[in-house]
């Protein structure tokens, strides 16, 4: 089957205090369906008009986040044995406290990748990750991360979190903020030895680390 080609802006970004984490905003589902839907190639268009409107931000640092989870899945290519048949489906794994509220939920809903359905997993037990697909570690997971990390490093796992120094522990993607901006690390030579292979335009807004390298 032919992949549709995506395109990616280098401008994508949103408006939050850094570090904040946005627990009491009533998450908009028309607005992340949106953004899900045009994916990463509106965002920044988005939050100009936003900007320019003066209106409040409908953007918050989780739910932007959540839309990020959602199009890595689809930005990046996983191999076919990492599903167990045709009917698998995709699991996005939330492991810890998290702090996306119904944002991730909002993001996911009556999307696909790749023709399958997605499934949302939240959990805090460690033994529920072997058959994740895409893994968001919560901050709260900090004191086992080297242990849940080693659980998960040779299977086709994509890791992500917003943790400090995660992808130099050997996690895969690692958001941070620039100025107000969201964006992230990510480590092509320790996803492509997983078996996952990045589209080119996701490498062209991210920012490349090497295996082993204290961005």
């Amino acid at each position: 089957m032919n992949e549709k080609s995506h395109s990616i802006p280098l401008l994508f970004a949103t408006t939050f205090k850094p570090g904040q984490v946005y627990y009491h905003h009533k998450v908009k589902p028309m607005t992340i369906k949106i953004l899900c839907r045009c994916g990463l190639l509106c965002l920044g268009l988005l939050w100009l008009s936003h900007t320019a409107s003066a209106a409040p931000p409908a953007l918050k640092e989780y739910q932007l986040k959540a839309v990020f989870l959602l199009h890595y899945g689809k930005f990046i290519r996983w191999p076919e044995q990492a599903f167990a048949g045709r009917n698998d489906p995709f699991r996005l794994c939330v492991l810890g406290e998290h702090p996306f509220r119904q944002a991730l939920d909002a993001a996911v809903a009556e999307e696909k990748i790749r023709g399958r359905r997605i499934e949302l997993r939240y959990t805090f037990l460690a033994d529920h990750l072997q058959d994740c697909h895409t893994l968001f570690i919560s901050r709260s997971e900090q004191p086992r991360l080297s242990a849940v990390l080693k659980r998960v490093r040779h299977r086709p796992i994509l890791t992500v979190s917003d943790m400090d120094s995660f992808i130099s522990q050997e996690g895969n993607i690692q958001f941070f903020t620039q100025g107000h901006n969201v964006r992230f690390m990510l480590n092509l030579q320790q996803v492509r030895e997983l078996g996952l292979e990045p589209n080119a335009n996701l490498l062209r807004i991210a920012r490349l680390v090497k295996k082993g390298e204290r961005p």
